[in-house]
C-alpha cells in the first residue's frame, strides 16, 4: 500500500514519455498554466496583497472561452508583477455579486483588494497590456 501511495505522489519524478496520454496532458497542462482558479474560500486571501487581474467568466460563454489563450499570454507578459486568476461566475455567485459583475467576459484589475480598472468584453491583448502598464506606471 505504501508503494502505491509513493507512486501516486511522485508522478513528477516519472519521465513524461512514460506517462499515459491522459496523465501527460494533465501534467503538462498544470506545469505550464499560469492562471489559477479562485473560489469563495481563497478569493479574499489572494486579493489582499499586490496586483491581481481577475477574469470573470462562465463555461457557456463563447467569448469567454475565446479569450482564454489571450489571457495566458497576458499572464506571461505581466508576471511576476501581476497575478492572474479566473472566477467562474456560475460556481461563485457570491463573489460575482459582491464585485458587481453584470456582463461577461470581464477583467478586473485589483490593487490590495481594491478595484482599480475594469475591462468589459473582449479586447486585444496589446490594449489590455498597454492599459495595465500605464495604470501601474501612473500609480
Amino acid at each position: 500500500m505504501l508503494t502505491r501511495t509513493r507512486q501516486k505522489l511522485n508522478i513528477c519524478q516519472i519521465p513524461i514519455a512514460k506517462l499515459s496520454k491522459r496523465k501527460k496532458a494533465i501534467f503538462v497542462g498544470q506545469k505550464l498554466r499560469m492562471i489559477q482558479n479562485l473560489n469563495l474560500m481563497d478569493f479574499d486571501d489572494q486579493m489582499k496583497h499586490g496586483y491581481a487581474l481577475v477574469d470573470y467568466w462562465a463555461p457557456w460563454c463563447q467569448p469567454c472561452l475565446d479569450q482564454n489563450p489571450m489571457l495566458e499570454e497576458i499572464a506571461k507578459a505581466l508576471s511576476p508583477r501581476i497575478k492572474v486568476f479566473k472566477v467562474d461566475i456560475n460556481d461563485n455567485r457570491v463573489i460575482s455579486n459582491k464585485e458587481g459583475v453584470r456582463n461577461i467576459p470581464l477583467l478586473i484589475l485589483y490593487q490590495d483588494s481594491k478595484q482599480i480598472a475594469r475591462f468589459q468584453g473582449i479586447q486585444s491583448k496589446e490594449i489590455i497590456i498597454q492599459s495595465i502598464t500605464k495604470i501601474l506606471h501612473d500609480l
